[in-house]
C-alpha cells in the first residue's frame, strides 16, 4: 500500500483591488516568471519566480495522497514572510497529521509504504523517526528528479484546473481562497475518485514509462 507526499505552490493575484473590485490586476491570479525574466502566466511559465515582487502572494501547501484520497495543510505565512517546508516544520505535520491521514484512507491501523522526494529536510532523521511513529514506511530506493513517478503530482495538476473552473472574477483575500482551496480538495475526493485511485495504483505503468525513455519526462 502505497501514499504520496509532496508540496506545491498557488498564488493569489498580486495587487490591490480598485474602483470597488472593477479592475483587478492585468497579470491574473498566477504569475510566474518566464525564461527571459518577465512575468509570465501559468500556461507559457517555465518555472516559479523566486522574486516576491515579480508574482502573487504565494500559498504554500503540503499533502498526502492515499488510497484515492487527497489531503493537504496550508503552511501558515510568518507575518509578512511566507513560509517554506523545513525539517522542523516537516517533522510537526507528520506528528501531527500523517497518521490520522493514513488512517482515514485506510480506514484501518496498518501501515504503508511513502513515495516523497529527496529534498533534504524531508530525509532528517528526525522526520524519518516521526514516520515510523505514524506507521509510514518511507521508500528508500525511490529516484532522485522523478516528478513522473509521484503520483500525487498528477493530483496538484487536477486541483489546479478544479480552482481555475471556479476562479472568482475580483480579487479574492487569502482566507476566501483557502476556503475555495478545501472545497476544491473535497470535490476531488467526492467526483474523482477513480482517477485519484488510478493515480495511486499505477505505480508499474509509470516506472515502465520512465524506463522505455531511458529517464526522460514521459505522458505523467
Amino acid at each position: 500500500r502505497f501514499a504520496y507526499s509532496d508540496g506545491t505552490t498557488f498564488y493569489l493575484a498580486r495587487g490591490e483591488a480598485e474602483q470597488g473590485d472593477k479592475k483587478r490586476s492585468a497579470l491574473g491570479p498566477k504569475v510566474w516568471r518566464m525564461s527571459d525574466g518577465k512575468d509570465g502566466l501559468w500556461d507559457d511559465c517555465v518555472g516559479p519566480s523566486c522574486y516576491a515582487k515579480s508574482q502573487g502572494q504565494p500559498v504554500k501547501l503540503w499533502g498526502l495522497l492515499a488510497n484515492a484520497k487527497l489531503h493537504i495543510h496550508v503552511l501558515a505565512p510568518d507575518g509578512a514572510r511566507t513560509t517554506h517546508m523545513n525539517a522542523s516544520r516537516y517533522e510537526k505535520l507528520i506528528s501531527d497529521k500523517f497518521a490520522q491521514w493514513r488512517q482515514e484512507s485506510f480506514n484501518d491501523d496498518g501501515c504503508i509504504h511513502l513515495i516523497q522526494d529527496h529534498e533534504k529536510c524531508l530525509w532528517k532523521d528526525a522526520c524519518i523517526q516521526a514516520m515510523k511513529r505514524s506507521k509510514c514506511l518511507v521508500v528508500e530506493s525511490y529516484p532522485k528528479h522523478s516528478p513522473d513517478l509521484n503520483a500525487i503530482e498528477g493530483v496538484w495538476r487536477c486541483l489546479k484546473e478544479r480552482l481555475e473552473s471556479t476562479a472568482p472574477a475580483r480579487l479574492e483575500t487569502r482566507a476566501s481562497f483557502l476556503r475555495r482551496l478545501r472545497g476544491a480538495v473535497d470535490w476531488l475526493n467526492d467526483h474523482r475518485h477513480d482517477q485519484l485511485l488510478s493515480l495511486c495504483n499505477n505505480q508499474k505503468v509509470r516506472a515502465e514509462a520512465v524506463l522505455g525513455l531511458d529517464g526522460s519526462k514521459c505522458s505523467f
